[in-house]
C-alpha cells in the first residue's frame, strides 16, 4: 500500500513521471495486488498528464477488460472518452 500511497502523491503533485514509476513498479512487483484496478486507473491518470495517451488508453482498457465489475470501471470509461475528445480536437 505504501507504494501507492505514494504514486497517488506524486499524482496530486502532478510529478506524473515519478507517478507512473511508483505504479508501474507496485504493478509488477506485485501482480495480484488488491487495489490493482485502482491503480491502473491512477496509472491511466498519470499517463495522462504526461502526455502519454497511447499508453493512458491501453492501461484504462486492461481495467475495464479485467475488472467489468469493479467500482473504478466508469471512472476508466470517462477517462477515455475524455482522452478521445482530445485528439478530436488536435
Amino acid at each position: 500500500d505504501y507504494e501507492f500511497l505514494v504514486g497517488e502523491f506524486y499524482l496530486k503533485k502532478k510529478s506524473y513521471q515519478s507517478a507512473i514509476d511508483r505504479f508501474e513498479t507496485l504493478l509488477r512487483k506485485f501482480p495480484d495486488y488488491k487495489k490493482e484496478a485502482q491503480t491502473l486507473l491512477k496509472l491511466g491518470e498519470a499517463y495522462r498528464g504526461a502526455g502519454m495517451i497511447e499508453k493512458a488508453e491501453v492501461s484504462l482498457n486492461l481495467l475495464i477488460d479485467k475488472y467489468p465489475g469493479s467500482p473504478f470501471t466508469n471512472e476508466a470509461r470517462k477517462e477515455l472518452a475524455s482522452l478521445s475528445k482530445k485528439q478530436y480536437k488536435k
